[in-house]
């Protein structure tokens, strides 16, 4: 008999409220006006994150090992990658880079 998908997940992994204080963190040490500001949220999940920070108009690229059964961030700005081999990205094209429930699974973080 073939497992059938948990439809029981929330949307995010991370305890309640940490989403919350994150972004209260993030935008705290920003310079003003975030906007235009480049973020990468990894591991992202189910971009669940991603999209709160995107809202405040920084320009996020969701990253993670495995595509998520339910992504409620924008497809086009995911990124599946094994991050064990390093980020994506050039070094210093970042603004922020923020980890939820992620750096704990690195082999060497």
């Amino acid at each position: 008999m073939e497992a059938m998908p948990r439809t029981d997940w929330p949307t995010y992994a991370a305890a309640s409220g940490t989403h919350e204080k994150v972004l209260q963190l993030a935008t705290a040490l920003l310079p003003q006006g975030v906007a235009g500001l480049s973020a990468c949220d990894v591991p992202c999940g189910s971009g669940s994150f991603s999209l709160r920070l995107a809202a405040t108009g920084i320009q996020v690229a969701a990253v993670d090992i495995a595509p998520a059964d339910h992504f409620v961030y924008d497809p086009g700005r995911r990124i599946l990658h094994d991050c064990n081999l390093g980020l994506p990205f050039a070094d210093a094209s970042l603004d922020l880079v923020i980890s939820i429930e992620g750096i704990d699974h690195m082999e060497n973080p």
